[in-house]
């Protein structure tokens, strides 16, 4: 079974704006950051967000400010706990009692 392909043009797209305030096809009509750049003193020429800079220079979050935010960060990036207190409270008790049978075994010979 053949598909036969059309021949005529796909719909064309609507030029909206997107939350930022810039057209999203329109990449020469974009608000531009125009930050100093500290490599050369010249103005950013990246797409600005929606207050007015790039993710550069100040359109990045800041980070969590509540109690609450800033519990969730620190777990974030959790992987098995090895470096926790708990566990470095863990193996030194582990290692204090080996020594102790250790020196209690050689103590019976």
């Amino acid at each position: 079974m053949k598909t036969e392909i059309a021949n005529a043009p796909h719909e064309p797209r609507k030029l909206g704006r997107l939350k930022n305030g810039n057209s999203p096809f329109d990449l020469a009509t974009v608000r531009r950051c125009g930050a100093r750049r500290k490599r050369d003193g010249m103005p950013c020429r990246c797409p600005a967000m929606k207050n007015g800079r790039c993710a550069r220079h100040g359109g990045k979050s800041t980070g969590p400010r509540t109690l609450e935010g800033l519990a969730r960060a620190a777990t974030a990036n959790w992987k098995n706990g090895f470096y926790s207190r708990a566990m470095i409270e863990d193996r030194r008790f582990m290692r204090a009692l080996l020594a102790a049978n250790r020196a209690a075994l050689a103590k019976g010979r």
